[in-house]
């Protein structure tokens, strides 16, 4: 058993040196480090492949769990939030995103870098409401610098992030809203008012399949919902004249 993990481990040394490009090796080796205790070369390791690719979601995760576990929470969690926004998950998802023998570890860790987050839930909610007040004086850029600090306090919060795309919208930045939209329906699954503002974006930048595709999920919620029966009956128009 022994000589098996020193040849893993030589493995690994010699896929760093012959893929010292690449931040997969280097993430694959910070693993092995992690996992045998070697927290600091576990670091190391993690944030070479970072910077090699400031958006390999697995080493800076790998990376929050390294600092978490060796107390550093405060960088921990600003890993984990890069990571949040490169990748959203529920909490769940997290502590499942990994080996299935490292979960009874991994779990309390990210409980620990949860609860962190929620510490700075009163700097998210004074951001937020600075930013609904701005969005109601139709300053836009300005609502979205206050939202844009709202989820680096805390980007585990649904209405923010829903907000911030309305604001975008407004604006006239699709992409952006689609983007926001997106991560509220991931924080939130039944988030009716994401799912139609989606859809509007959605249909507005031509892509008529998700668009309908989120009225749907709007009516599988809320049955009666007069705006998305209309947008719906929009959609099939415009499909079917495309079709003809």
């Amino acid at each position: 058993m022994k000589d098996d993990y020193v040849k893993a481990f030589a493995d690994l040394d010699r896929a760093v040196q012959l893929l010292k490009g690449e931040s997969a090796a280097w993430a694959r080796r910070g693993y092995a480090f992690a996992r045998k205790g070697e927290l600091d070369k576990a670091i190391a390791d993690y944030h070479e492949a970072v910077r090699l690719d400031a958006e390999d979601c697995e080493a800076r995760f790998g990376r929050a769990l390294a600092y978490a576990k060796r107390g550093e929470l405060d960088k921990a969690v600003a890993d984990y939030k890069e990571v949040f926004r490169l990748e959203p998950k529920p909490v769940e998802g997290y502590k499942q995103w990994g080996p299935s023998q490292d979960a009874a570890a991994r779990g309390p860790l990210v409980d620990q870098m949860e609860a962190a987050l929620q510490k700075n839930q009163p700097e998210c909610q004074s951001h937020s409401l600075k930013g609904i007040a701005l969005q109601e004086q139709e300053k836009w850029d300005e609502a979205i610098a206050e939202y844009d600090q709202a989820i680096a306090a805390n980007p585990r919060c649904p209405e923010v992030h829903y907000n911030r795309g309305l604001a975008y919208r407004k604006k006239g930045e699709l992409e952006n809203a689609v983007t926001d939209y997106t991560q509220a329906i991931e924080l939130d699954p039944r988030f009716v008012g994401a799912y139609a503002n989606r859809g509007f974006a959605y249909f507005k930048l031509g892509d008529l399949s998700d668009a309908l595709a989120d009225f749907d999920k709007v009516l599988e919620l809320d049955p009666h919902n007069a705006d998305a029966v209309r947008s719906r009956e929009v959609i099939l128009k415009k499909q079917k004249e495309a079709s003809q």
